[in-house]
């Protein structure tokens, strides 16, 4: 039987395997969870990337925040991602490629 995460927790592993620097296959075997749900996950972040009309990118001014500072952006559909300052600036510059 499959396990079931909630919306945040995929959102997680999402976030944890792009700041990784993991294979897809290293990542999933090191976080007991298949490769075939990470990504579908992926795909649910990339469409709600992709919905230019419903999320606008704003400049971030890194001065002032610390290394290790916890952000959180709030998407659409009351999607929260939750995360260090550098994780968050990652997964935006791949979901923006």
């Amino acid at each position: 039987m499959s396990k079931k995460y909630s919306k945040e927790a995929q959102t997680n592993f999402c976030m944890r395997w792009l700041s990784s620097g993991q294979s897809k296959k290293e990542f999933c075997q090191e976080n007991n969870i298949s490769k075939s749900a990470l990504h579908k996950w992926l795909k649910k972040l990339d469409k709600i990337s992709t919905k230019k009309s419903s999320l606008k990118l704003l400049p971030l001014d890194e001065s002032g925040i610390e290394k290790k500072t916890e952000l959180e952006i709030l998407l659409p559909k009351g999607i929260l991602i939750r995360g260090s300052n550098e994780a968050l600036k990652d997964l935006v510059l791949e979901l923006s490629k």
